[in-house]
């Protein structure tokens, strides 16, 4: 039997997300732009280098502490899933910063594996080296993360607390109405797994525990966040983190909502012209490497790791291709024990395909001319 999402409306998710804007804000476009290079012109300077540091690339180790959302017991506000992160046993924590990075292998996630790092920089060096190939800022702040974490883990907290209190706290009631109504919606579709799914959530398959969750500030777009570790994420808990997050202006233009007032921006993939929807998939196979993927996944589902092993490119690049592929809406997700698998919707690719050739080169209800000047001159 088909098990429904779990619905969160939770502000976390939305403060993650702002943090991530402000950190970037030259890569911001749309409602949240002029929002995102204000607010970080306020900031001070030791302010924005740790905003950067842990929120400025999208799989920042801040970043990946979405996954805490869904386990905060009881309210799930930002005041306990600050007490959550701040009591989460150290190898969790550990294993959870680790995770932030593109893994190409599965590194050793034991909590004696991640505890025996601590403190020794070699050992640190040396492990990041070996199964997380990570460069430049990112190693650097990563393994001070792993040396220290205690005390990394109190500098995320602060600067958590900082940008909520000076920044989010005035604009999340705002966000509130919009997020809730959006939360209402999706519990009223109750979408099921792996059935009933909209275009927008069709790609990511068969899951035993799933979160839904509705951001105001990621517009009209979708992100999931997920994990391809052989174990549990966390020590004692069967817990295998599939986070699909959707903007609010996508949930509150789907048929059947009926909004109260305002305009909302229809939402790019399901937009009314299928021409819109051809272009969009011959987009995302304009690339060779997304091509040998689709191959490969004709031949048969595959993993991350797999697939990164099979094409000689890291895991970022096969995330990154995977990515492009799924808003095309021709992947899903299948769950097989602790991997997560990418599996072609061949018939949907084949359909698209076909739709978008023989409106090519079949005959068309206003055919051109064939002497565009003949027409003017007769």
């Amino acid at each position: 039997m088909s098990k429904p999402f779990l619905i969160d409306v939770s502000p976390v998710y939305d403060l993650l997300l702002a943090m991530g804007l402000v950190a970037r804000p030259s890569q911001v476009k749309g409602r949240w732009e002029i929002w995102a290079r204000e607010t970080a012109s306020t900031l001070e300077l030791e302010q924005a280098r740790r905003l950067s540091h842990w929120f400025g690339d999208v799989s920042a180790p801040g970043a990946v502490c979405v996954a805490i959302a869904p386990i905060v017991p009881g309210a799930h506000d930002i005041p306990a899933f600050l007490t959550e992160l701040e009591r989460l046993p150290v190898p969790d924590f550990l294993r959870l910063m680790v995770s932030s990075s593109e893994l190409a292998v599965t590194p050793p996630m034991q909590a004696h594996d991640l505890l025996a790092l601590i403190g020794d920089r070699r050992a640190v060096r040396e492990y990041i080296d070996r199964y997380l190939g990570l460069t430049g800022r990112q190693r650097s702040h990563l393994i001070q993360i792993l040396i220290d974490p205690e005390s990394a883990r109190r500098d995320l907290l602060g600067i958590l607390r900082f940008f909520a209190a000076s920044y989010f706290d005035e604009l999340e009631p705002s966000l509130r109405e919009e997020r809730v109504a959006a939360g209402e919606h999706l519990t009223k579709a109750a979408y099921r797994l792996p059935d009933a799914l909209p275009e927008w959530l069709s790609w990511i398959g068969e899951h035993e525990s799933a979160t839904l969750a509705p951001l105001v500030l990621l517009g009209n777009q979708t992100a999931t966040y997920y994990h391809e570790l052989d174990r549990s994420l966390f020590d004692g808990m069967d817990f295998e983190p599939l986070i699909s997050m959707v903007g609010t202006e996508r949930v509150l233009t789907e048929p059947g909502y009926a909004r109260r007032s305002g305009r909302l921006r229809p939402p790019a993939l399901t937009s009314p012209d299928p021409v819109e929807r051809w272009a969009q998939l011959h987009a995302a196979l304009a690339d060779p490497t997304r091509l040998r993927i689709l191959r490969l996944l004709m031949e048969s589902p595959r993993y991350g790791q797999e697939l990164a092993a099979l094409m000689s490119v890291s895991g970022a690049t096969i995330s990154h291709h995977i990515s492009e592929l799924s808003r095309a809406g021709i992947l899903r997700l299948e769950r097989r024990g602790q991997r997560t698998y990418f599996q072609i919707q061949s018939e949907a690719l084949r359909a698209l395909l076909d739709e978008s050739r023989r409106y090519l080169f079949e005959t068309a209800s206003d055919p051109t001319p064939e002497n565009p000047k003949d027409e003017v001159t007769s």
